[in-house]
């Protein structure tokens, strides 16, 4: 991508195209959006491999894990557990507050957007949406942003 000589976004550019920026002078580098992808698929590449071949960097998954030894876990997974559980582990509680003070230090959106799978899916989605939209195949509609807290109970309920 070129933002020097045109108006170019994600959006109006082509997928693999965002991988890469032109700086001021001309010079071709990886972009930002290069080094979440692939930090992204190296995180998710050590889960697998420390079940696969026992490289015990990072163990379990996204939702709760342990990295170097530290245990992380994430928040809406540790309420759940607790609602369903009726139980305080002491190691999900470690983990949950580590995971917190990441959140405060680096904000909450960090991790959904360098290590969160979702984020990929959620790119491809909307490059879909709108390509779909623009050929007129389906219609354009506004989704309320308010509703998550909807799910939000809703999860907690069912646990």
């Amino acid at each position: 991508m070129n933002k020097y000589q045109g108006r170019q976004t994600v959006a109006n550019a082509s997928f693999f195209s965002t991988f890469i920026t032109t700086t001021k002078d001309g010079k071709k580098r990886p972009s930002i959006r290069f080094y979440r992808y692939f930090t992204m698929i190296l995180i998710h590449l050590l889960f697998v491999l420390s079940f696969v071949a026992d490289i015990q960097v990072i163990e379990g998954d996204i939702t709760g894990s342990r990295m170097l030894g530290f245990h992380l876990a994430d928040p809406f997974i540790t309420t759940e557990v607790i609602l369903s559980r009726g139980q305080l582990p002491i190691n999900l509680l470690i983990g949950t507050f580590t995971i917190l003070a990441f959140y405060m230090l680096f904000a909450g959106r960090a991790f959904c957007s360098w290590v969160c799978p979702y984020n990929f899916f959620g790119e491809f989605a909307e490059r879909l949406n709108a390509k779909l939209v623009s050929k007129k195949i389906i219609k354009k509609r506004e989704f309320d942003t308010k509703i998550r807290y909807i799910f939000l109970l809703a999860f907690w309920i069912l646990s």
